[in-house]
C-alpha cells in the first residue's frame, strides 16, 4: 500500500485525503494575459484553451522540478516566459504523441489489409 496518492490529472504525489489544486491553477492560468500572449508568441500561432489547459499541469511540474533541482537562476525561472516555453513544450509533445498514435494504428490497419490480400 503507497503513502500517498496521485492525482489523476496532473501527477503529483498527494498525501491521503489530500485535494491537488492544478485544476484550479488551470482556470487561473486563462486569466493571466502576459503569459498566455506569451505562449502564443512562442507557439507561433494561436493555440486552443483545451491545449494550454491540457499542456499546463505538466509544465508547470517541470518548472517546479527544475527550480527544486537547479534553482531559479536568479529569478530568471520565475518569470513568465520561462513558464510559457515550457508549456509550448508541453503542447508540441502532446501533438507528437497523437501523431505518432495515429501513425501506429495506421500501420496496423495497413499490415492487417496486406495479409488478408495475400491469402
Amino acid at each position: 500500500m503507497s503513502m500517498f496518492e496521485t492525482c489523476p490529472h496532473c501527477g503529483a504525489n498527494l498525501d491521503p485525503g489530500e485535494k491537488c489544486d492544478c485544476q484550479e491553477q488551470v482556470t487561473d492560468i486563462m486569466q493571466n494575459e502576459e503569459l498566455i500572449n506569451l505562449v502564443y508568441f512562442f507557439a507561433k500561432r494561436k493555440p486552443s484553451r483545451y491545449e494550454i489547459e491540457a499542456a499546463y499541469p505538466s509544465a508547470k511540474r517541470k518548472l517546479d522540478d527544475l527550480i527544486n533541482r537547479f534553482g531559479d537562476d536568479n529569478g530568471q525561472r520565475r518569470k513568465p516566459r520561462y513558464l510559457a516555453q515550457l508549456i509550448v513544450e508541453q503542447m508540441r509533445s502532446q501533438r507528437a504523441a497523437v501523431m505518432c498514435s495515429v501513425v501506429s494504428e495506421l500501420q496496423k490497419e495497413n499490415s492487417q489489409h496486406r495479409s488478408f490480400s495475400m491469402c
